[in-house]
């Protein structure tokens, strides 16, 4: 995670949507991995999901 920091931080700055390729589904999520770290980065910087789970958008 520690690579992308700079990369989250700028989509934070600019409150940019973060849209995935796939509707989003925890329960296939590993939440040690790189992608529910970034995730959860998100959401405490304001993010939180859209009705569907397919991208991550500023409040």
């Amino acid at each position: 995670m520690r690579k992308n920091v700079n990369f989250l931080q700028g989509v934070v700055e600019r409150g940019d949507d973060v849209i995935f390729s796939a509707k989003y589904n925890p329960a296939k999520l590993d939440p040690n991995s790189v992608l529910a770290q970034e995730i959860r980065y998100l959401q405490r910087h304001g993010y939180s999901w859209d009705k569907d789970f397919t991208k991550l958008i500023r409040k």
